[in-house]
């Protein structure tokens, strides 16, 4: 809950300072549709089944990020029909908070899964 506070605030924030891009085409561009969404749904389910049943804290904090990114990008994404990005690096498109939540969370994830190996 904290984390999606955050990325509101800063996205509220970011407005008066930096150019805000409003994405209404889906993640990485692919288009926004009801599978997409359903689809965004099921993996935020997964990674909350999956966060109850982890034992490990490193598993667990994985988790929370990407329940985190996915949950607040999936609920803005309902709620306006897009998303506000407003974090730009050249040669990457732009992105938001949540973006950031989903991608650290995914390579931790992995890392955690790797290192159990």
């Amino acid at each position: 809950m904290v984390l999606a506070v955050v990325d509101i605030a800063a996205k509220a924030f970011a407005g008066r300072y930096v150019k805000i891009v409003f994405n209404d085409t889906g993640p990485f561009g692919a288009g926004m549709n009801t599978l997409s969404g359903v689809i965004g749904i099921l993996v935020i389910a997964a990674a909350a089944a999956a966060y109850r049943a982890a034992r490990e804290p490193g598993l667990k904090n994985a988790l929370v990020l990407i329940i985190a990114g996915g949950s607040t990008n999936l609920l803005e994404r309902l709620a306006r029909g897009g998303v506000t990005d407003f974090i730009s690096v050249p040669g990457t498109g732009s992105f938001n908070l949540a973006d950031i939540y989903l991608a650290a969370g995914i390579a931790y994830l992995a890392f955690q899964l790797y290192k159990k190996k």
